[in-house]
């Protein structure tokens, strides 16, 4: 009797113990992958045209390798994760034409919001920052497998963003890990290219197209022009790139519609422009003729980012004639345009 109460206790520890073994290998190593890749190897953040907010771009990739199944798995499949790695966060694109810019980006689990997929280190990321992807596996089978999730990718620019291309190499890295999303191993890796594009822009105040401002010229009681200059200012202008810029008369002078013989029916003017070290002016004197478009020549901006307060200033002419009665007219156009 002392030797059955004692061996009792001896068989039941030893068969818990072969229990818990076999159920800690299920949980750890139901499915053992052998080889993986992933396919394709880039992503875009697409285009960002400022003003304008970056819109997150998908990415659908495919994971292919093969599998061993050796111990079967209750739950019917196998699962792998998918992250991205980088030598250092936050993660940026460079300019490929050279230079100090570079332009912010993420890689994330959702179009909005979601996980970020990237990660540092050498070892294994964290399961938050990992995408899981299951995959249906036999019961003690070795096979191939391929299955797809999408990865999104989101420009973080900042202002002003220099136009041109963007590009940065990562690592793509795959590793086992259990249908609870728990990662075991990396099972491979590759390069991985993310690149973006920023369209050349220019802006006045956040705008391509500000409303019209105006300005009025004086005319005396007697019919003369009076002459002091007209000033005007316009705060925040930028470009990310080098510009152009350019003055534009559309009636050649300040106009009316009336004539009367021996009276003058325009009020010509000069118009000058000064941004980020460009001077252009326009002078609807220079051409006789009226009614028709007067442009001076652009001038060009210094500086890759070119910023600042577009500074205008007006100077009515004396007429020569006395001016016919009726409304007068002109719309003189600022332009600030990428080169």
């Amino acid at each position: 009797m002392k030797i059955k109460a004692t061996s009792r206790p001896a068989l039941l520890g030893f068969a818990i113990a072969v229990a818990c073994a076999c159920g800690s290998q299920q949980a750890q190593a139901v499915c053992a992958i052998l080889s993986s890749s992933v396919s394709p190897l880039s992503i875009s953040t697409g285009t960002y045209s400022p003003p304008n907010a970056p819109s997150p771009q998908s990415l659908t990739i495919t994971v292919s390798g093969t599998y061993l199944a050796a111990l079967g798995d209750l739950a019917g499949g196998c699962a792998i994760a998918v992250a991205f790695n980088r030598s250092s966060l936050p993660a940026s694109m460079a300019l490929t034409s050279g230079g100090s810019a570079s332009m912010p980006y993420t890689l994330q689990s959702a179009s909005s919001g979601g996980n970020s997929l990237l990660y540092t280190g050498s070892g294994l990321p964290a399961q938050s920052n990992s995408l899981l992807l299951n995959f249906p596996a036999s019961t003690l089978s070795i096979a191939s497998f391929s299955v797809s999730g999408t990865v999104w990718a989101l420009a973080q620019p900042i202002d002003p963003q220099q136009a041109g291309s963007y590009l940065d190499n990562l690592t793509v890295r795959v590793f086992s890990s259990t249908l609870a999303g728990i990662l075991q191993g990396q099972v491979s890796s590759q390069t991985f290219t993310v690149t973006g594009q920023v369209a050349k822009s220019c802006t006045i105040g956040g705008l391509f197209h500000p409303a019209a401002d105006t300005a009025t010229i004086p005319v005396t009681a007697g019919g003369q022009v009076v002459t002091a200059v007209i000033n005007k200012s316009y705060a925040n202008a930028v470009c990310n790139t080098p510009s152009s810029l350019q003055l534009t008369s559309q009636n050649g002078g300040v106009t009316t519609a009336s004539t009367a013989a021996g009276l003058q029916n325009f009020i010509n003017y000069s118009a000058s422009a000064s941004f980020s070290g460009a001077s252009a002016s326009v002078d609807t004197a220079t051409n006789p003729a009226t009614g028709v478009q007067e442009s001076g020549s652009p001038a060009s901006t210094s500086g890759s980012l070119p910023s600042g307060t577009l500074s205008v200033s007006i100077v009515p002419q004396l007429n020569s004639k006395t001016l016919v009665a009726g409304p007068y007219a002109d719309t003189l156009t600022i332009t600030i345009s990428p080169q």
